[in-house]
Protein backbone atom coordinates (compact mmCIF):
# COMPACT_ATOMS: atom_id res chain seq x y z
CA UNK A 1 0.00 0.00 0.00
CA UNK A 2 2.90 2.12 1.21
CA UNK A 3 3.97 1.66 -2.81
CA UNK A 4 0.72 2.87 -4.15
CA UNK A 5 0.92 5.76 -2.41
CA UNK A 6 4.28 6.80 -3.34
CA UNK A 7 3.38 5.67 -7.45
CA UNK A 8 0.18 8.16 -7.30
CA UNK A 9 2.11 10.89 -5.66
CA UNK A 10 4.61 11.05 -8.05
CA UNK A 11 1.76 11.06 -10.68
CA UNK A 12 -0.40 13.64 -9.30
CA UNK A 13 2.32 15.77 -8.54
CA UNK A 14 3.44 15.34 -12.53
CA UNK A 15 0.04 17.75 -13.55
CA UNK A 16 1.21 20.57 -10.93
CA UNK A 17 3.31 23.30 -12.35
CA UNK A 18 6.70 23.05 -12.49
CA UNK A 19 7.72 26.60 -12.22
CA UNK A 20 8.05 26.29 -8.44
CA UNK A 21 10.81 27.63 -7.24
CA UNK A 22 12.22 25.28 -4.92
CA UNK A 23 14.93 26.65 -2.14
CA UNK A 24 16.98 24.76 -0.43
CA UNK A 25 17.93 26.77 2.19
CA UNK A 26 14.15 27.04 2.85
CA UNK A 27 14.77 23.73 4.46
CA UNK A 28 17.20 25.04 7.31
CA UNK A 29 15.21 24.72 11.16
CA UNK A 30 16.60 26.77 13.93
CA UNK A 31 16.20 25.34 16.78
CA UNK A 32 17.03 28.11 19.30
CA UNK A 33 13.94 30.46 19.14
CA UNK A 34 12.66 29.66 22.97
CA UNK A 35 14.00 33.20 23.80
CA UNK A 36 11.17 35.92 23.57
CA UNK A 37 11.54 40.04 22.96
CA UNK A 38 10.89 42.57 20.39
CA UNK A 39 12.97 44.19 18.05
CA UNK A 40 12.90 47.56 15.93
CA UNK A 41 11.84 47.08 12.72
CA UNK A 42 15.53 47.53 11.26
CA UNK A 43 17.04 45.06 13.79
CA UNK A 44 13.91 42.45 12.32
CA UNK A 45 14.89 42.79 8.59
CA UNK A 46 18.72 42.29 9.33
CA UNK A 47 17.33 38.97 11.24
CA UNK A 48 16.03 37.45 7.76
CA UNK A 49 17.14 36.15 4.42
CA UNK A 50 15.20 35.77 1.73
CA UNK A 51 14.93 31.58 0.47
CA UNK A 52 12.87 32.56 -2.71
CA UNK A 53 11.68 35.78 -4.63
CA UNK A 54 9.56 36.31 -7.77
CA UNK A 55 8.71 39.58 -9.75
CA UNK A 56 6.38 40.17 -12.08
CA UNK A 57 4.13 43.20 -14.01
CA UNK A 58 0.82 43.28 -12.50
CA UNK A 59 -0.23 45.91 -15.15
CA UNK A 60 1.56 48.57 -17.18
CA UNK A 61 4.72 49.94 -15.79
CA UNK A 62 3.78 48.66 -12.27
CA UNK A 63 5.87 46.00 -10.94
CA UNK A 64 5.43 43.52 -7.94
CA UNK A 65 7.96 41.59 -5.89
CA UNK A 66 7.20 38.65 -3.33
CA UNK A 67 9.39 37.43 -1.12
CA UNK A 68 9.49 34.33 0.82
CA UNK A 69 12.04 35.16 4.19
CA UNK A 70 13.16 32.91 7.08
CA UNK A 71 15.33 34.14 10.29
CA UNK A 72 19.03 33.15 9.34
CA UNK A 73 19.92 33.59 13.13
CA UNK A 74 18.47 32.75 16.43
CA UNK A 75 18.34 35.30 19.56
CA UNK A 76 20.07 33.86 22.24
CA UNK A 77 22.38 36.75 22.64
CA UNK A 78 19.49 39.13 23.46
CA UNK A 79 15.91 39.51 24.41
CA UNK A 80 13.89 38.69 21.04
CA UNK A 81 10.17 37.71 19.78
CA UNK A 82 10.30 37.27 15.96
CA UNK A 83 8.54 35.10 13.90
CA UNK A 84 10.15 31.97 12.23
CA UNK A 85 9.36 33.33 8.43
CA UNK A 86 7.49 35.85 7.11
CA UNK A 87 5.24 36.53 3.38
CA UNK A 88 6.42 40.08 1.90
CA UNK A 89 5.08 41.78 -1.48
CA UNK A 90 5.70 45.01 -2.31
CA UNK A 91 4.84 47.76 -5.20
CA UNK A 92 8.23 48.32 -6.66
CA UNK A 93 7.17 51.17 -8.29
CA UNK A 94 5.75 52.93 -4.72
CA UNK A 95 8.48 51.01 -3.06
CA UNK A 96 5.67 50.43 -0.63
CA UNK A 97 4.70 46.85 1.30
CA UNK A 98 1.22 46.13 0.03
CA UNK A 99 0.78 42.58 2.10
CA UNK A 100 3.22 41.06 4.99
CA UNK A 101 2.19 37.93 7.06
CA UNK A 102 4.00 36.14 9.73
CA UNK A 103 4.29 32.33 9.99
CA UNK A 104 5.79 29.67 12.10
CA UNK A 105 5.63 26.99 9.68
CA UNK A 106 8.80 26.72 6.87
CA UNK A 107 8.07 28.22 3.13
CA UNK A 108 8.95 25.69 0.82
CA UNK A 109 8.58 27.57 -2.68
CA UNK A 110 6.51 30.26 -4.27
CA UNK A 111 5.42 31.03 -7.90
CA UNK A 112 3.28 32.48 -10.21
CA UNK A 113 0.52 31.58 -12.32
CA UNK A 114 -0.95 33.66 -14.68
CA UNK A 115 -0.44 37.20 -14.22
CA UNK A 116 -1.99 37.89 -10.91
CA UNK A 117 -1.97 34.86 -8.94
CA UNK A 118 0.65 34.09 -6.51
CA UNK A 119 1.28 30.48 -5.24
CA UNK A 120 2.76 29.62 -1.64
CA UNK A 121 3.48 26.23 -0.51
CA UNK A 122 4.03 25.92 3.50
CA UNK A 123 5.09 22.85 5.27
CA UNK A 124 4.69 22.13 9.12
CA UNK A 125 3.67 19.34 11.07
CA UNK A 126 1.92 16.71 10.30
CA UNK A 127 0.36 18.42 6.53
CA UNK A 128 1.66 20.99 4.26
CA UNK A 129 -0.37 23.60 3.09
CA UNK A 130 -0.86 25.58 -0.37
CA UNK A 131 -2.01 29.47 -0.16
CA UNK A 132 -3.08 31.38 -3.09
CA UNK A 133 -3.09 35.61 -3.32
CA UNK A 134 -4.27 37.26 -5.66
CA UNK A 135 -2.08 40.64 -5.98
CA UNK A 136 -3.19 43.81 -7.76
CA UNK A 137 -1.46 46.89 -7.87
CA UNK A 138 -1.99 48.53 -4.21
CA UNK A 139 -3.21 45.40 -2.20
CA UNK A 140 -2.61 41.47 -2.19
CA UNK A 141 -5.54 38.97 -0.29
CA UNK A 142 -5.84 35.38 0.08
CA UNK A 143 -7.92 33.37 -2.43
CA UNK A 144 -7.38 29.87 -1.17
CA UNK A 145 -5.61 28.64 2.27
CA UNK A 146 -5.54 24.81 2.26
CA UNK A 147 -3.54 22.15 3.78
CA UNK A 148 -2.64 18.78 2.75
CA UNK A 149 -1.07 15.39 4.16
CA UNK A 150 0.23 13.81 0.36
CA UNK A 151 -0.49 16.54 -2.40
CA UNK A 152 -1.55 19.71 -3.77
CA UNK A 153 -1.60 20.55 -7.88
CA UNK A 154 -3.11 22.77 -10.22
CA UNK A 155 -4.50 21.65 -12.97
CA UNK A 156 -6.75 23.20 -16.14
CA UNK A 157 -8.70 20.77 -17.52
CA UNK A 158 -9.55 23.54 -20.81
CA UNK A 159 -7.90 25.67 -22.84
CA UNK A 160 -10.60 28.16 -21.48
CA UNK A 161 -11.43 26.96 -18.66
CA UNK A 162 -9.94 28.59 -15.17
CA UNK A 163 -7.69 26.70 -12.92
CA UNK A 164 -8.69 23.71 -11.04
CA UNK A 165 -6.52 22.67 -7.93
CA UNK A 166 -6.85 19.48 -6.88
CA UNK A 167 -6.13 18.93 -2.96
CA UNK A 168 -5.30 15.18 -1.65
CA UNK A 169 -5.51 14.36 2.17
CA UNK A 170 -6.94 12.39 4.70
CA UNK A 171 -8.92 13.62 7.76
CA UNK A 172 -5.98 12.24 10.28
CA UNK A 173 -2.59 9.83 9.82
CA UNK A 174 -4.08 6.20 8.46
CA UNK A 175 -6.99 7.83 7.69
CA UNK A 176 -7.93 7.00 3.97
CA UNK A 177 -7.15 9.40 1.59
CA UNK A 178 -9.37 11.74 -0.49
CA UNK A 179 -8.97 14.17 -3.38
CA UNK A 180 -10.92 17.35 -3.76
CA UNK A 181 -11.01 19.77 -6.88
CA UNK A 182 -11.53 23.31 -6.01
CA UNK A 183 -12.65 25.67 -8.35
CA UNK A 184 -12.90 29.43 -9.02
CA UNK A 185 -16.55 30.95 -8.10
CA UNK A 186 -17.06 34.36 -6.96
CA UNK A 187 -13.82 35.94 -5.36
CA UNK A 188 -12.10 33.13 -4.72
CA UNK A 189 -11.68 29.13 -5.02
CA UNK A 190 -14.54 27.00 -3.00
CA UNK A 191 -14.35 22.94 -3.46
CA UNK A 192 -17.08 21.66 -5.65
CA UNK A 193 -16.09 17.91 -6.01
CA UNK A 194 -14.73 15.04 -4.09
CA UNK A 195 -13.44 11.55 -4.65
CA UNK A 196 -11.27 9.07 -3.23
CA UNK A 197 -7.60 9.33 -4.00
CA UNK A 198 -7.79 5.47 -5.12
CA UNK A 199 -10.19 5.88 -7.35
CA UNK A 200 -8.52 9.09 -8.66
CA UNK A 201 -4.86 8.05 -9.24
CA UNK A 202 -6.62 4.30 -10.75
CA UNK A 203 -8.41 6.58 -12.91
CA UNK A 204 -5.12 8.05 -13.91
CA UNK A 205 -3.24 5.23 -14.19
CA UNK A 206 -5.39 3.41 -16.52
CA UNK A 207 -5.63 6.41 -18.77
CA UNK A 208 -2.02 6.44 -18.97
CA UNK A 209 -1.49 3.50 -19.59
CA UNK A 210 -4.78 3.39 -22.68
CA UNK A 211 -1.77 5.87 -24.34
Amino acid sequence: MKTFYIVASVILGAITFIGCHYSGSATTTLNNLATQATVNPEENDRLYRTVSMVSWDVKKNVRVEARLEVLNQDCQSKPCQVPYSRLIVKNLATNRIIYQRDDSDEPVCLYLRGSDGLIINWRGGSADRIEILLVAENEAHRVLYESYRLDAALITFTKDEEISVLITTAEGGGMPLYTTRYVWEGDRYKPVSRISFEHFSGDLTKLFKSR
